[in-house]
Formats: structure tokens, sequence, C-alpha cells
């Protein structure tokens, strides 16, 4: 499960796999070759490099009241608010909490932070997660954890839990992206939409009930 190596990237050989003819790009020239072989190596280019998107909602009735979906939409029409998958790291932890307060935990809840490992047999590695600070705060309450995103907290009580249960559980609040069951789940690696994110958000800001 460990998030630092179950992701990976794969060479596109044939263009034709993600480009039309007629499709107009931009590219940056690599590498150029000799004179008499006329041949360029390239890059895509994106512009603008960085790209953003915003979701407002009515928290009591579910109405989209602004949305972004990119810096232009002549450019592109795809919408990140609505279309594009992107990690929610730590912002997925309070699904993690809601669910285990659910199932009987509480806020003081006291949980060890303490080292822990993890066989990964998928990678036929091992998974020793870590917290941001790279410290070991020893016995916390979930509310603290929560406040101070204590990754290795987030994960005992996923494992606590149950995978399946807890994933079921942000799926009912509004999160439909697949999700990997593995205790990485904990620390946001399935990437979710910006508008699963402020759905499943809504839910806190109207007092835990669902538009």
């Amino acid at each position: 499960p460990d998030p630092g190596v179950a992701s990976g990237s794969v060479k596109i050989k044939d263009p034709a796999a993600v480009l039309n003819v007629g499709d107009i790009v931009q590219a940056r020239i690599l590498k150029i070759s000799e004179p008499e072989e006329m041949q360029l190596t390239l890059a895509l280019e994106q512009e603008p490099a960085v790209e953003g998107a915003l979701l407002c909602m009515d928290v009591k009735t579910g109405a989209i009241k602004a949305m972004v979906g990119g810096k232009s939409f002549k450019k592109s029409e795809f919408n990140r608010a609505t279309q594009s998958r992107r990690q929610p790291g730590s912002a997925f932890k309070p699904f993690i909490y809601t669910a285990a307060f659910d199932k009987g935990m509480t806020p003081s809840t006291i949980v060890i932070d303490s080292p822990v490992i993890f066989k990964d047999t998928l990678k036929d590695s091992l998974w020793k997660p870590q917290n941001y600070e790279e410290k070991f705060y020893g016995p916390t309450t979930l509310r603290t954890a929560l406040v101070h995103s204590r990754n290795l907290v987030t994960i005992k009580t996923l494992k606590d839990i149950g995978i399946d249960y807890a994933a079921d559980y942000a799926a009912n609040m509004g999160i439909k992206s697949p999700l990997t069951r593995d205790l990485s789940m904990a620390l946001g690696t399935s990437g979710t939409t910006l508008q699963e994110m402020v759905k499943g958000y809504s839910i806190f800001a109207n007092q835990g009930k669902k538009a």
C-alpha cells in the first residue's frame, strides 16, 4: 500500500494513442537530429503550466452556485471541477474519522502514534509510513490526530474500522470515484474530483445532513 511506490507512468510509444489528425498542440523541441536524418524529438507543452478549478455549493440544497473548470473554456473544454481526478491527500482524512465515529469511536478515543510496518504484497516490499514531521507522538486522541493531520493515527484508525467499511462510507458521502482499497487510502492516495470532495464536505457544513 505504500503510496510512494504504488504509482507509475508509462511512455506513449504511438502518438496516435493520444492525438488525432488535426489536433493542435504545443510542443517543445528536445533534440534535433543530424540534417540528413530530419528527425525531431519533441515533448508536449501545457499552457498554462498550472491550472485550477473552483466549485461553490449551497450546502443546504446541493445547488452549485459557481463553477470554474479551468483558465479558458475556449482553449480547453476539459472541466477540472467535475472531470479531473486528483489525489486529495490529507483532505480525505475527515472521511476516515467520520466513518470511525459512526462505528463507535469518539473524538476522545486514544490511538498510539508509533512506528508501524506493513507488508506490501503487490510490490513485495515493506511500507513504513511516517508523520509529516517524521516524529511519533505516543497516545493521541482522534481529535488531536485530525487537527494535526497525523498520518499514523489515521492509518491505524482505518485498519481498525476496516478498509471496505471506510470506502463504502466515503462513497455514501459522495465520493464515487474508485478508491484503492488498501491502507494508503487513509492518506488520500486515490484520485477524486473536486465536485465529489465539495459534496462530501458540504455534509460537515450542513451539520451532518446530505443536501
